[in-house]
């Protein structure tokens, strides 16, 4: 009964297929938030689509950065 309960590990292909989908899904949102028609919206329509990337993936990469320096010394 209790091999029946232990907690099995689901390898590596489930976490390669989970972050794979969430990368894609996290790409489809930021496609359709950087659309005209979205823009338009926010009131954001000279928005330069590059700059707004360059923020996002540096700001992405200071969090990551912070992420595992506190892993590391901690």
């Amino acid at each position: 009964m209790s091999a029946e309960l232990e907690a099995t590990d689901p390898g590596a292909e489930y976490y390669y297929l989970k972050f794979a989908l969430r990368i894609a899904i996290q790409l489809l949102l930021l496609m359709y938030l950087l659309k005209p028609r979205v823009l338009a919206y926010f009131g954001l329509e000279d928005l330069h689509k590059a700059k707004a990337i360059g923020k996002l993936v540096g700001t992405v990469g200071i969090i990551f950065g912070l992420a595992t320096a506190v892993s590391v010394f901690s």
